[in-house]
């Protein structure tokens, strides 16, 4: 299972500190990307990789390269 969190370490939606997660059994994670910026969803693309969209919200000046992006992310086996 792959878990995508928005925030870590702060109580409210911080930039900088979204990642990714994959869960291989009780209590056992391994981070696949860390320091995403607001991340809103993510899925798998035909290709294995998981793209994920970046700087899903926040208004100026939190998105200085403009609003949105998608990432492609290619997660170890």
């Amino acid at each position: 299972m792959y878990v995508l969190e928005n925030t870590t370490g702060y109580p409210f939606p911080t930039p900088g500190t979204g990642q990714i997660v994959r869960v291989t059994g009780f209590a056992n994670k391994e981070v696949i990307a860390s320091g995403l910026f607001l991340p809103t969803a993510m899925t798998f693309g035909p290709d294995g990789a998981l793209y994920v969209s970046n700087k899903g919200f926040g208004p100026s000046p939190s998105l200085p390269n403009g609003p949105g992006e998608v990432l492609r992310i290619t997660a170890p086996n």
